[in-house]
């Protein structure tokens, strides 16, 4: 080897040294720390907690025959949620718990797949999401309502009949478009607060509930369907036996909220009506008596005054009709329709004491039909902080 070779072996070892350890480790750690604030801002979490006194008109001490609580007034934690949602690349991650209900703490657990143009440079904004797992049924307005939203402290009854918890398992897809909203569902059809098979199908039947809607700021609502069956099951006692009876069940229903933008703050009136036929069916191979189906309306009316940001005032009137028409044949639903109308008034303020604070007092007078007349009312003190 010349010598000039080895003068330029000693330069291109000063201008090509060797790689520094500690200067990749650092290359690493700083990549790892992008990804970490990327995985932040993608991540969110809410929540709220709402501590509650209720008073109820017809609360007495000790227990009942069947060893459930009777004393009702009380103070209590309605609810204790927290909302944790990741959005990733074509992908949405949420779970919500609510630790107020530590026998079923799961509200929504939703594993969904995402795909718009949003960010994309087009006047048709678009987005459609496929969704599965437990979540809420889409029908209507007060069910996909949040409850940290809304000014009452509970839905009204026809919602609470036939959409116990609001929640199912199943399958969802979600497509928006402008304007235009489409939600449909497949779900397994006995929601999760069933009294006797909780989370578990109680039949092999699955229902389809969907809502299509439209959204213009102002005015917004929609059009909703339910098509399912469901198995009413009655438990054996010491002098009963065990029963099954099987309906097919078909629901559909309107809503219409308006806001009104005043020099006193926004009014904000909805509206809400829910119609149903069940009708028995045979259960395994047995007949079912035909006068056990009924045919329910309900409906429910809402006017929130807001003033400016500081609060409100709430009013809502709702009824629930749980067989409208019987067969005149059917001489015990004839007798049980003349006294089942059951018609709520209730209403109140609300204070908003801060951007995450908001106390309520809501007063809920209840007004049965005929015979079934009862002193029930009930008054609703709130304290809920949100984030």
């Amino acid at each position: 080897m010349t010598h000039s070779a080895v003068l330029l072996g000693l330069l291109l070892a000063q201008d090509n040294p060797p790689p520094d350890p500690r200067v990749a480790e650092l290359e690493k750690k700083v990549a790892d720390l992008d990804k970490a604030v990327t995985a932040s801002k993608r991540l969110k979490f809410t929540g709220y907690i709402q501590g509650r006194h209720e008073w109820h008109d017809d609360s007495a001490d000790g227990v009942s025959g069947s060893n459930a609580p009777t004393s009702t007034s009380r103070f209590l934690v309605r609810r204790a949620r927290i909302k944790a949602t990741y959005a990733g690349d074509f992908s949405e991650y949420m779970l919500q718990i609510d630790a107020a209900v530590p026998e079923t703490p799961i509200r929504d657990a939703e594993a969904s797949l995402v795909l718009n143009n949003i960010n994309m440079a087009t006047s048709g904004k678009w987005e459609l999401k496929f969704s599965m797992g437990q979540l809420k049924a889409p029908f209507g307005h007060e069910v996909l309502q949040s409850s940290g939203d809304r000014e009452m402290p509970e839905r009204a009854a026809v919602i609470r009949r036939f959409f116990p918890g609001e929640r199912d398992r199943g399958l969802r897809v979600q497509a928006t478009w402008q304007w235009l909203k489409l939600q449909a569902a497949v779900i397994n059809g006995n929601f999760i607060q069933d009294s006797v098979y909780r989370a578990f199908d109680q039949n092999a039947f699955k229902d389809v509930v969907g809502r299509i809607g439209a959204d213009f700021g102002v005015i917004t609502g929609g059009l909703s369907g339910y098509v399912g069956h469901t198995l009413r099951t009655t438990l054996p006692t010491a002098t009963a036996p065990l029963t099954y009876a099987q309906y097919e069940r078909k629901i559909i229903g309107a809503d219409l909220q308006y806001y009104l933008a005043l020099p006193v703050g926004t009014l904000a009136l909805k509206g809400e009506v829910l119609m149903d036929w069940d009708k028995a069916i045979d259960f395994r191979g047995v007949g079912t008596d035909p006068c056990t189906g009924v045919k329910t309306i309900g409906w429910i009316a809402t006017a929130v005054q807001n003033i400016k940001d500081k609060g409100g005032v709430v009013v809502r009137v709702d009824q629930l009709d749980l067989n409208r028409s019987p067969d005149a044949d059917c001489t015990d639903a004839v007798t049980a329709a003349a006294k089942d109308r059951v018609t709520t008034l209730a209403g109140g303020v609300f204070a908003n004491v801060s951007a995450n604070l908001r106390a309520s007092v809501i007063y809920e007078h209840i007004i049965e039909q005929g015979s079934n007349k009862k002193d029930n009312d009930a008054l609703y003190t709130q304290l809920q902080a949100k984030f």
